[in-house]
C-alpha cells in the first residue's frame, strides 16, 4: 500500500515537472515574438514613415499620383548615408480604363548611366508607344537603381505587380557580384544564406521597428563589410 502511494506520489511529481516545463518552455519561445510585436505596435505608432515601401504618394497632385520612393534604396544599401535612388516618374494612383502601364526594372544602365534622363530607353519605349496607342494612357515607368541586382529585383516583384502593369521590362545582370547583397558586396548582409538576406528585405520593407534598429547606432551590426568595390 505505501509503495503504491509513493509511486502515484513520484507519477504526480513527475507529470507536474512535465506540465511546467512545457509551460515555460512556450512562455521562453513567446515572449521574443511578442516583444517584436510590441515593438513593432510602437515604432508604427511613432515614426510611421519607417518602412521602406516601393511607391509613395507624390508630393504634388492631391494624392492622385504616386512615384518611387527616393529612400528605397535604404533596404539594400545599408551603410550608405546617400545611397542610390530610382527616379521620380509619377504615374496614376489608380490606373485608367484606357490605360497603358509598363514599368522597367534594372540597374544603371536602365537609369540612363552616363546619359541624361531624358535619354533612357524607357523615355524611346514610351514616346513609340504613345505614337502608336494614341487613344490609351501611355505610362512608362523607369525604376532602374544603380548597383542593384538580382536580389532588388525579386525584392520589389510583389509591389510592381500590385499596380496592374501591362508589362514589365527588365534589362539586369550586370551587378551579381558586386551587386548590393551580392557574394562580393560591401553591403552584404551578416551571413550568405539567400534565405536570410529575403527575409532582412521583407522585414525592411515592411517593419518600422527594424528600420529603427538599423537607423540608429552602426548599420554594421547587421551589415557585414566584406570590401570596397562599387560596380557601376
Amino acid at each position: 500500500m505505501f509503495r503504491s502511494r509513493l509511486v502515484v506520489s513520484r507519477w504526480s511529481i513527475r507529470s507536474v515537472r512535465a506540465r511546467k516545463y512545457w509551460v515555460f518552455l512556450a512562455i521562453t519561445l513567446l515572449t521574443p515574438v511578442l516583444l517584436l510585436g510590441l515593438a513593432e505596435v510602437i515604432a508604427r505608432a511613432v515614426w510611421p514613415e519607417g518602412a521602406l515601401p516601393l511607391f509613395v504618394t507624390a508630393p504634388v497632385g492631391d494624392g492622385r499620383y504616386l512615384v518611387a520612393n527616393r529612400t528605397v534604396g535604404r533596404r539594400w544599401f545599408a551603410r550608405e548615408r546617400v545611397p542610390p535612388a530610382p527616379m521620380m516618374e509619377p504615374f496614376a494612383a489608380r490606373k485608367p480604363a484606357n490605360g497603358y502601364r509598363v514599368f522597367v526594372l534594372g540597374e544603371s544602365s536602365t537609369a540612363g548611366f552616363p546619359y541624361p534622363r531624358n535619354g533612357t530607353f524607357s523615355r524611346v519605349l514610351r514616346d513609340m508607344l504613345r505614337d502608336v496607342l494614341p487613344t490609351d494612357s501611355v505610362e512608362v515607368i523607369n525604376l532602374g537603381i544603380a548597383a542593384t541586382n538580382s536580389y532588388a529585383l525579386v525584392d520589389i516583384a510583389r509591389e510592381v505587380a500590385a499596380q496592374s502593369p501591362d508589362a514589365v521590362v527588365i534589362y539586369a545582370g550586370h551587378n551579381e557580384y558586386y551587386g548590393a547583397l551580392g557574394a562580393a558586396s560591401s553591403e552584404n548582409v551578416v551571413g550568405s544564406s539567400p534565405m536570410v538576406k529575403r527575409a532582412y528585405l521583407w522585414m525592411l520593407s515592411r517593419g518600422s521597428s527594424w528600420r529603427c534598429a538599423t537607423r540608429s547606432g552602426d548599420p554594421r551590426r547587421v551589415v557585414r563589410r566584406a570590401g570596397a568595390r562599387t560596380p557601376a
